[in-house]
């Protein structure tokens, strides 16, 4: 049964909470807190370049920046994963785009001078259109070489 319009109007105090709640997320603080996060999985990864600790690559939706998923990486840490917040670039055509997320997986692997990132069983985790890349990137061989063995599994809150 769809709602009433006094039913809706009622929600609205709720809604502008969580849209601006939403917008702080991601324009103020979570370009920073990402950027701190991805120091942290980097460092992490430099002193374990042979870590058996998968790493969970985060890709933003449209009109998303790096900072929209810090709360999932900070979910996913306490989880045991490595988060790392891939730049979004959908001004690019899907291929060009995949092709450059691609480039910086193995820039990361590089930089960190992570062992044998062939062997690893890491993941794409993707929002919105993210979630579209990722699934794209799934069916492209350069995920073997990239280490990356998607597969679903759920994560539990543990705040």
């Amino acid at each position: 049964k769809p709602k009433s319009l006094w039913e809706n109007i009622k929600t609205l105090p709720d809604t502008v909470k969580n849209l601006a709640t939403n917008a702080v997320d991601t324009v103020v603080i979570g370009p920073p807190i990402a950027k701190y996060q991805d120091w942290k999985s980097q460092q992490y990864l430099k002193a374990h370049p042979d870590t058996k600790k998968e790493i969970r690559y985060l890709i933003p939706g449209l009109g998303q920046n790096s900072g929209s998923q810090w709360r999932d990486a900070s979910v996913l840490r306490d989880a045991g994963y490595v988060p790392v917040h891939v730049p979004p670039e959908h001004h690019l055509k899907r291929e060009e785009n995949i092709k450059r997320k691609f480039d910086y997986i193995t820039a990361l692997h590089r930089k960190t001078g992570l062992k044998h990132p062939e062997n690893r069983k890491d993941s794409l985790k993707g929002h919105s259109s993210g979630a579209d890349l990722a699934i794209a990137m799934a069916a492209d061989e350069r995920t073997y070489k990239a280490g990356i063995r998607n597969k679903v599994k759920r994560i539990k809150k543990t705040k």
